[in-house]
């Protein structure tokens, strides 16, 4: 299979499609409809037929879903694609038809161009492209194939380009047979019927590092594609920062229509100072001569040079589901990445069900995996292998960067209503204008169990074929009142974050607090409950940073008076200080929980007044996270304590 591992986390992506004049017609099947299982279906104006009427092999990942001739799926990292399944029951050759809706063509010469990909580098599938001048049905293809290949696999799509030009001023129907015999899955997207100019250039994907610190180069890097007629052997770019303008020649390109490459610029950008600068990237001459579609010819993006910042949490969304065999693998990473805080310290694991009693329809479709069990990590790698090793490594990758941004979240808990209040922290060390970001917050719940349909989960490690799973393999084919940790069970504010949940504009130094509300159900344990606060760039999809808090209830406390004290150093490193409101008069008894529980420190003050400062020493405590509760006569405050 193939790997799509996009190290976005490192770059700013800008995403165009080809395009030279307004097409004649186009489908990038935007308006697909999709079922609860992630499959999608072509648009109503176009014409399906299954040839071979066999059934797609349930590969372990999707192929068993496309039950259509064609179906739409939108993958993480390549986009809303066409696909046909030719991985068949029998090892059966397929005969898939995709037929476009009547298009009438110019008088002039017009090209097809679309974009290929088998899914499978070990099974290659093919394809012919025909065209009907009568109709959509088969019957109606009696002219040869205009073209016919086998198509590769790989990271990038293949583009191709047929001329039309037979067909000049008639009205045609086009169809995608797939022909594979014992191939995988054929992909196909992009569909454009055009008039191409001469001399077209095309800029897209500007990959440069978005959150750097001062005295660091900044390599930029940009890819140029020839959507014209003829080839392209230079190209002037210009680009700035919005202080400087840098111009370059690039030369002995050889680009054919629809061939891209990399530019490297070749002037790196190095800032002594922070602040927030836009890169604008243009093509200017192709060839010595002036660019007939000057609209594709320029990409942009945000970067941000700061001086302070914090640790980045390093979140990984898996996708798992009970009746998926293999994701008992799963929950072992899992476990191990949690069973291992000192290795692993900035670790968050979110368990993101699919087509089971857990699952949350809107975080699996915006999610959007393609095999289970898979798993995005920050939302910039994609795609990830769900296996310690994987997760370790990248971790390992991640671990170290800072980004300038800090969240920090404080809940409040009403039990009799089931009824909780989060109100996440973000704190910002520079200065951010017109730039979206949004925070979203999942709730994750612990030891989530239940009987009847759906609830047991498949395991193919039973047995011992498939070699051990960390005890997996003693048990049976279906795993029955097992119970699921680190559940995913709502979203709150969507899937991208909550609109409003971030000024556009802020100062270095703030700190922007953001009031969420959820009530759970009553089916929930809320005293195995937590929320993850997700911080994340719109421009990019990226998870900047995230925070996580249980709800107080986990510690068996009544807190109904959790915003009546303050808490500060936080983190703290020797002492960590706590005055009251006017509410509190009496006799206080601190404790200090970790995070599974457990007291680690209690300490008893007898006299306490409104607006005294007591201190309580730390400096015995591990580097990590905690707990720490105050119980008076009228009840129990709890916050979150971080000790460094």
């Amino acid at each position: 299979m193939i790997k799509r591992i996009t190290l976005l986390g490192f770059a700013f992506m800008a995403f165009f499609v080809v395009r030279a004049q307004d097409p004649i017609f186009e489908e990038n099947f935007e308006n697909a409809q999709f079922a609860p299982n992630g499959i999608g279906s072509l648009p109503s104006d176009w014409t399906l037929h299954n040839q071979d009427s066999l059934t797609p092999v349930n590969d372990g990942n999707f192929n068993q879903l496309l039950t259509q001739a064609w179906n739409v799926v939108d993958f993480t990292d390549i986009g809303r694609v066409a696909v046909s399944s030719s991985l068949l029951e029998d090892d059966g050759q397929a005969d898939r038809w995709m037929v476009t809706p009547q298009i009438n063509l110019p008088n002039e010469e017009a090209y097809l161009t679309f974009k290929t990909l088998a899914y499978n580098d070990q099974q290659l599938d093919e394809y012919e492209v025909l065209v009907s001048t009568t109709g959509p049905e088969v019957e109606d293809f009696t002219d040869a194939p205009i073209l016919t290949e086998v198509v590769s696999a790989g990271n990038d799509f293949n583009w191709k380009k047929v001329s039309l030009e037979d067909y000049a001023g008639e009205d045609v129907y086009i169809a995608f047979r797939n022909i594979s015999d014992n191939g995988h899955v054929l992909i196909l997207g992009e569909i454009m019927v055009s008039v191409l100019e001469n001399y077209d250039v095309q800029l897209k994907d500007l990959v440069v590092e978005r959150y750097n610190a001062p005295g660091e180069d900044i390599e930029i890097e940009v890819t140029l594609r020839n959507v014209g007629i003829n080839t392209v052997s230079s190209v002037d770019i210009e680009w700035t920062d919005g202080e400087d303008i840098y111009t370059e020649e690039y030369t002995d390109l050889n680009l054919t229509t629809l061939e891209h490459t990399e530019l490297n610029l070749s002037t790196a950008l190095n800032y002594s100072s922070s602040g927030q600068r836009e890169i604008t990237i243009t093509a200017m001459d192709v060839n010595g001569n002036v660019d007939d579609n000057p609209e594709n010819n320029e990409v942009s993006g945000f970067i941000f040079v700061y001086n302070d910042g914090a640790e980045q949490k390093v979140v990984i969304e898996e996708g798992t589901g009970t009746w998926c065999g293999w994701c008992p693998r799963g929950f072992v990473a899992m476990d191990y990445m949690y069973d291992n805080p000192d290795q692993f310290p900035n670790f968050i694991g979110i368990g993101v069900h699919n087509g089971d009693p857990m699952a949350v329809q809107e975080y699996d479709s915006g999610l959007g995996l393609t095999g289970f069990p898979g798993s995005h990590i920050n939302r910039v790698l994609k795609e990830i292998e769900v296996g310690i090793t994987n997760w370790a490594g990248a971790y390992a990758q991640l671990k170290d960067n800072i980004k300038p941004f800090e969240l920090s979240l404080e809940v409040d808990y009403d039990k009799s209503e089931r009824f909780a209040t989060i109100n996440v922290n973000t704190e910002f060390f520079m200065d951010i204008e017109n730039t979206e970001f949004k925070i979203s917050v999942v709730v994750i719940e612990d030891g989530v169990t239940g009987t009847g349909a759906g609830w047991g989960q498949t395991n193919y490690y039973a047995g011992g074929t498939a070699g051990p799973m960390d005890g997996w393999e003693n048990l049976p084919g279906t795993v029955t009142d097992f119970e699921y940790d680190r559940v995913a069970r709502a979203l709150i504010g969507g899937f991208n974050g909550e609109s409003g949940s971030i000024p556009t504009e802020v100062s270095e130094g703030d700190i922007h607090s953001y009031e969420f509300t959820y009530t759970h159900p009553e089916g929930m344990n809320p005293q195995k409950m937590s929320f993850v606060a997700l911080l994340i760039d719109q421009e990019t999809g990226e998870i900047l940073n995230a925070a996580e808090e249980p709800i107080p209830y986990e510690l068996g406390l009544d807190k109904n008076i959790v915003d009546n004290f303050k808490l500060y150093p936080n983190p703290a490193s020797d002492v960590v200080n706590a005055t009251f409101n006017e509410t509190i008069n009496g006799e206080v008894e601190m404790n200090i929980y970790n995070l599974n529980g457990k007291v680690v420190k209690t300490q008893n003050f007898k006299e306490v007044k409104a607006g005294e400062e007591i201190s309580v020493n730390v400096d015995h405590l591990a580097t990590g996270e905690y707990l720490i509760s105050f119980a008076t006569a009228k009840g129990s405050m709890v916050k979150h304590l971080i000790v460094k």
